[in-house]
Formats: structure tokens, C-alpha cells, sequence
């Protein structure tokens, strides 16, 4: 038998099985795409049993993504991914930054919803200008720093009792735990 007629043969026999046995199929995941505008928010909610990709970015956006727990996988801002793993039964939360994007995902699998505040708030400070900021959720939050800045910080706990300080920092990151606060002033911009 010449190797067109085994390919055919095999070709001829998986059709019949299919034929056969009802629900058997190759299928490939099918993308929808989703516009995301300039400062626009919107969450995908990983409503499967497995790991899914929300791919097509290749924009400046800001995100956060979570385990199913609610704990936090991964983030970033000002970030060019080209795609994200959300995964299973876990969310990402996304801010396009710098242009309109257009996002794929395979909608049978997440939950899609626009969302009213940007993944995350972002302040700028002049020089010896500070700003304050409260942890009234049950999570720990993180404050970013973008840049070469060097600031100066104070993270206070919930009887206001000193739990860390630093002076002249450029650390890019603070983990402020519930109930926790933090000030911030920045003490120089970027050398």
C-alpha cells in the first residue's frame, strides 16, 4: 500500500469514528476580540478548570493577575506583555495605558466585565511633596515606584506605631499589609 493510501486510509477511519461516536471532535479554541480604550478597565475571569491566555497586547497596560484564591500571580505597569495565563478559576485586571487595544480570548472561558476604577491609582509628587496612603482592605497592598526616584517612607500599623522607614530610597517596591499605612515623600527625581 503506497503511503497516500495509509493517509487516506487513516484519514477515512477517524471519520468514521467520529461518525460513531457522537461528541468526538477536534476543535480549536475560538478567540473573540475585545476593544479596550485609553484608561479603559476591564477584568477576564477565568471560569474554567485550566490555565487560558488573554493574548493580542503588545501595548503599554497596567495589570494585576489572581490565583483563584484571590492572591495575586503577577503584575506590572507600563508593561508590554504579549499575551497573560489567567489561571484556572483565577482574574487579571487590565488598564490600557498608551493606546487603544485589542485583546483575544476564548470568551467561552472568562467572565468579562468593564470595570470603574484603573487597575491602579497612580499619583506623581514634585519634589518634598508627600502623600499618604491607607490599606482599608483585608489583603496586602504594594506601592510601585516608577523611575530612579529616591523618597523617603514611613509605614505605620494600625495603632499608628512605627513598622518600617526608610530615607533617600529608590526601592521600585513597599508591601503595605491590611490596616497598615504608609506616607511617602519624594526627597529627589532621577539623577
Amino acid at each position: 500500500m503506497s503511503k497516500l493510501r495509509k493517509a487516506l486510509a487513516v484519514l477515512v477511519c477517524m471519520a468514521m469514528v467520529m461518525a460513531v461516536v457522537p461528541g468526538l471532535a477536534l476543535a480549536a479554541e475560538e478567540s473573540v476580540s475585545y476593544e479596550i480604550a485609553v484608561d479603559e478597565t476591564f477584568s477576564f475571569e477565568n471560569a474554567d478548570i485550566l490555565a487560558h491566555e488573554i493574548a493580542g497586547l503588545n501595548r503599554d497596560i497596567d495589570y494585576v493577575m489572581y490565583y483563584k484564591d484571590g492572591s495575586v500571580k503577577e503584575y506590572n505597569w507600563n508593561s508590554r506583555p504579549s499575551k497573560l495565563e489567567v489561571p484556572a478559576g483565577g482574574k487579571a485586571v487590565i488598564t490600557s495605558t498608551e493606546s487603544n487595544i485589542s485583546v483575544a480570548v476564548a470568551d467561552e472561558y472568562f467572565l468579562i466585565k468593564k470595570e470603574t476604577n484603573p487597575v491602579m491609582a497612580k499619583i506623581t509628587l514634585g519634589v518634598y511633596e508627600s502623600c499618604t496612603f491607607k490599606n482599608t482592605n483585608d489583603v496586602e497592598y504594594n506601592i510601585m515606584s516608577g523611575g530612579n526616584n529616591y523618597y523617603d517612607y514611613v509605614i505605620l500599623d494600625a495603632d499608628d506605631n512605627v513598622s518600617s522607614y526608610g530615607w533617600n530610597t529608590t526601592a521600585r517596591e513597599l508591601k503595605i499589609p491590611a490596616g497598615y499605612s504608609v506616607k511617602i515623600t519624594l526627597t529627589e527625581q532621577s539623577r
